[in-house]
């Protein structure tokens, strides 16, 4: 089975930065114009330098959470066959009724995930 998304998912990633943005707002806006602009921004800081932290701790290239997500996909995948339809297009058999076409150039899939 593909996992080819149709959707978009940035409106999550940009609201939840408004959120973080806005819970620093919240906190600073009794402050005098530059020392809430200043305070956001020490505390943006702040949140790199914590996430960068993080990410040294990793081991490998990706981070748990798509580590995670990639061992499920790879999982998934080992009971797909795929076979050449022609051109960059294949036809993936997932058990005996479950087939789909791939594009690899449009990056589709007929499931519509």
């Amino acid at each position: 089975m593909s996992h080819f998304s149709i959707r978009s998912h940035s409106d999550m990633l940009v609201n939840n930065l408004s959120k973080s943005f806005n819970k620093m707002r919240l906190e600073a806006r009794r402050k005098p114009i530059l020392t809430m602009m200043e305070t956001i921004r020490t505390k943006i800081m702040l949140l790199i330098v914590k996430k960068k932290e993080k990410a040294d701790k990793w081991k490998g290239i990706l981070c748990p959470k798509m580590k995670k997500k990639m061992d499920v996909n790879i999982k998934d995948s080992l009971r797909c066959v795929p076979s050449d339809a022609g051109g960059d297009k294949y036809q993936v058999e997932c058990g005996p009724d479950s087939q789909h076409v791939v594009d690899l150039v449009e990056n589709s899939c007929s499931c519509r995930n």
